[in-house]
Parts: C-alpha cells; sequence; structure tokens
C-alpha cells in the first residue's frame, strides 16, 4: 500500500460492509469485530483501539491488539486479502535501500517523513505520524512508529521507529500504544529478485469481478475489467497468465467442455461461450493462455507516485443453454524487471 491504513468500523459501516472482518476481506483465519474510532484510548492492555482523525496521510492508529486482530499476530493480521503486516526483516528490506528524509505537501498541510528513494518522482513516502495516546497525537512530524507482525511477549511487540536520523527497531513497545500500520503485498521479494507473481483478489467472476456485478445477458457481450497496482522505482512490463483459461463452475461435477464453460476466445460474441482481454482497439479481444503474455492495459498512477495501477478490459458472452451458476477462474499477474 502506498498510504498507511486508516481502516475502521466506521469505514467499514459507510462502504456497506460488516464491522466484522472475516477471511474472505482480511488476512485472519477467524473473526474479529472492528472497534470503533476513540481518541481517549491506548490506555489499557489487552484492549483493541482504533482512533482516526481524518488525516489520510497518517492514517489511522492501532493498538498492536487491534493490528494483530487479537491474535499472536504472523499470520493473522488486520491488512485486506492480498496485503500484510511487514516483518522486521521486511522493513529492514524496505529501510535500507537509498532514502531520504523530506519534507511534503499534501493538499495544503506540510508532512515530514521518509522518502524510500531517492528519486522523489518514483518514491514512497512514509509519514511522521508520531503516535496516539488518550486524546492527543505526539511527535508528529518528528516520529514514526509503525507496527510489526511480532509479538514480543504478553504485553508487548516489535515495532519500528524512525526520525531524520535513522530508523530503529523497538523490541518492547507496549501493545496498547497508538501506532501506524502500513500493509504490503504479501509474498513481496527482496530487493535482487527480478519476477514478482501475485494473485490478485478477487479472482475473475462474473457476478463479482469489478466491473462484473451484473447477469451476463446471452444477447449481448459483458465487459467489465481486472486491475492491479503495482509498487516499483524501475521499469517493468506486466504479463498476465491463468493455469485454467476457461471460466468454470466449481459445482459442476460433469466434464469441462464448451459448452458447459467459457472457454478464452478471440471470438466474444453474443449468444457464444467465450471471454477475452480487451484489446486497444476497445472492440476485439486475445484469448489468455497459460504463458505469461503482455495485452493491452491502461496504467493510472496512484496518488502516492511509486504506486501504478494497471487495468485490463475484459469481455464475456455466453449462450442461452449455458447451464445457471457462477463462473471464474484465477488471473496471475505478472510484473518483470524491464
Amino acid at each position: 500500500m502506498t498510504q498507511n491504513l486508516r481502516l475502521t468500523a466506521e469505514s467499514l459501516k459507510e462502504n456497506g460492509h460488516s464491522t466484522t472482518l472475516s477471511s474472505a476481506d482480511t488476512h485472519i483465519s477467524g473473526e474479529f469485530d472492528m472497534p470503533e474510532s476513540d481518541t481517549n484510548g491506548f490506555t489499557e492492555d489487552g484492549i483493541a483501539y482504533i482512533y482516526y482523525g481524518g488525516d489520510d496521510t497518517y492514517g489511522a492508529y492501532y493498538s498492536w491488539y487491534t493490528a494483530s486482530v487479537m491474535s499472536d499476530g504472523v499470520d493473522n493480521n488486520i491488512c485486506p486479502r492480498g496485503w500484510t503486516l511487514p516483518s522486521k526483516e521486511l522493513y529492514a528490506k524496505l529501510f535500507d535501500n537509498s532514502k531520504t528524509w523530506n519534507t511534503k505537501t499534501i493538499e495544503g498541510n506540510v508532512y515530514e517523513g521518509w522518502m524510500l528513494d531517492a528519486d522523489k518522482s518514483t518514491s514512497a513516502f512514509w509519514p511522521a505520524a508520531g503516535y496516539h495516546y488518550d486524546g492527543a497525537s505526539y511527535t508528529t512530524n518528528r516520529d514514526g512508529y509503525y507496527w510489526t507482525d511480532e509479538s514480543t511477549n504478553d504485553s508487548q511487540a516489535y515495532s519500528l521507529g524512525f526520525n531524520e536520523n535513522g530508523y530503529r527497531f523497538n523490541d518492547y513497545s507496549r501493545k496498547a500504544s497508538g501506532f501506524s500500520v502500513r500493509c504490503v503485498a504479501e509474498g513481496r521479494p527482496s530487493k535482487d529478485v527480478d519476477v514478482i507473481a501475485v494473485v490478485v483478489p478477487p479472482v475473475i467472476s462474473i457476478d463479482a469481478t469489478s466491473g462484473m456485478n451484473k447477469e451476463v445477458d446471452p444477447n449481448l457481450v459483458t465487459k467489465g475489467e481486472i486491475s492491479a497496482t503495482i509498487s516499483a522505482n524501475t521499469t517493468y512490463v506486466v504479463q498476465l497468465s491463468t493455469e485454467r483459461t476457461s471460466l468454470t463452475n466449481p459445482s459442476n461435477s460433469e466434464e469441462i467442455t464448451s459448452t458447459n464453460s467459457i472457454p478464452a476466445s478471440t471470438n466474444v460474441i453474443p449468444k457464444t461461450n467465450a471471454w477475452g482481454i480487451l484489446n486497444s482497439d476497445n472492440a476485439t479481444y486475445s484469448a489468455i493462455t497459460s504463458t505469461p503474455t503482455t495485452y493491452y492495459n491502461t496504467a493510472e498512477y496512484n496518488d502516492e507516485s511509486q504506486s501504478t495501477k494497471h487495468t485490463f478490459g475484459i469481455g464475456v458472452s455466453i449462450s442461452p443453454t449455458l447451464p445457471a451458476g457462477e463462473y471464474s477462474t484465477t488471473v496471475t499477474i505478472t510484473a518483470i524487471n524491464n
């Protein structure tokens, strides 16, 4: 992620989501009831506290009990699916790279923190958001405190701390403290790895994928999109692949054929079972394969310049005789250094 986490019970409600997190949407093995934002917290051990004051750059402040969803951390945390709470080792790799202490103006407000690359046009900004305790925030624009995924004991955990002089790991941070959370992509490689491959949730699904949340009409080509946000400080090529090229219905126990699945095809037309990746002419399609291949995509820079959103158009058509159900596959998006 290119910003500090600001997930709260209130934000979930505003977006029509349940305030109970589960493995369907979060890096968690059970369930966790998100607490509401409360400025007068972070005072007692064993309590899941959150405070969000409306500053998108600083984000929300979380006790470690909240960041770890009241677990032992590591495999359970508050980060969305596909993202996770960083380990000490990953923080060290990030902060051992080229970085500069920088002042950044965002919507008229001045922030200080680390740019994790000397080139400001391709860098990620980590604000010195300070910490929150019992009604007030302290040391903002001077220090940054970020939770790791590792517990020290019942009441203490490891955290990343930094100021303009450098970074350090605090081995015995009180778990009740109100620190920042910055989620990172799962499987993020070390800096000497050239190939990154991630499965982007949600998978392609006729009624679940962004832009595909309506029933497919046999008389039309239903259009939608899949997307991935990629952070990089080098040039790269984005490619798509899938182990199963057809959209299939998991409840179908019959042998998969062209009449009970939706095959990848260049011929996406009404009343036929087909799906494809939209070409640059916005009219024709390419069929996805099991080999990583470059397809046409639109790229849009996010607010943080190191992060780019790549969007791929897709089209789906079905025959009137296709059995009812949800048809899906999993697409792997690979970014390769150019």
